[in-house]
C-alpha cells in the first residue's frame, strides 16, 4: 500500500483506539476535524494526512447524500398512485355481517334460494366468511326445521 494511505490508516487507527462510538460519517469527520486542531502545530505531514483524510470521508458523504436522494426519487417514480380498479368503483362492496347472528341469516339466505343447489358447502363459507363446517350445521338445522 502507498505510504499516505498507511498513514491515514494509522491516523483512523488512532481514532478507533478510543473506542468512541462513531454513528454517522459526520461523527467521524467531526473526530478527525478535531484531531486535526489538536495536531496543527506538531507535524505538518500528519495534519496534511488528515486533511486529505476529511476530503475522502467528505466525498464519501456526498456520494451517499446524492445515492440517497436518487433512490428517493426513483421510488417516489415506482410508488405512483394506481388508477382505480372501475369495477370497484361502480359496484360498491357487499356489507360483511360482523354478528354471528347476521352470518347466520345470510347463510340461510343463501341456502334457501335455488343457485345454492349449484354451490359447494366451501363456495357458501367463502362468501359469508365462515367455515364450511358451519354452513354445513345450518344446512342440516335448516332441514330439521322443515321435516317436522
Amino acid at each position: 500500500m502507498p505510504e499516505a494511505v498507511l498513514k491515514r490508516m494509522v491516523i483512523l487507527a488512532d481514532l478507533v483506539q478510543f473506542e468512541l462510538p462513531i454513528n454517522t460519517i459526520d461523527d467521524l469527520m467531526k473526530r478527525v476535524s478535531f484531531q486535526m486542531d489538536t495536531r496543527k502545530g506538531r507535524q505538518m505531514s500528519e495534519a496534511t494526512n488528515l486533511e486529505a483524510i476529511l476530503r475522502d470521508l467528505a466525498a464519501v458523504r456526498q456520494t451517499h447524500i446524492s445515492e440517497t436522494e436518487e433512490l428517493k426519487a426513483h421510488i417516489r417514480e415506482t410508488e405512483a398512485p394506481e388508477s382505480p380498479d372501475p369495477v370497484q368503483t361502480t359496484c360498491p362492496p357487499k356489507p360483511r355481517h360482523n354478528t354471528a347472528t347476521g352470518r347466520r341469516k345470510e347463510i340461510e339466505a343463501i341456502l334457501a334460494s335455488p343457485e345454492s343447489q349449484k354451490m359447494t358447502l366451501r363456495e357458501i363459507a367463502s362468501r359469508v366468511g365462515v367455515s364450511p363446517a358451519t354452513v354445513l350445521n345450518i344446512r342440516r338445522r335448516m332441514e330439521r326445521v322443515r321435516s317436522i
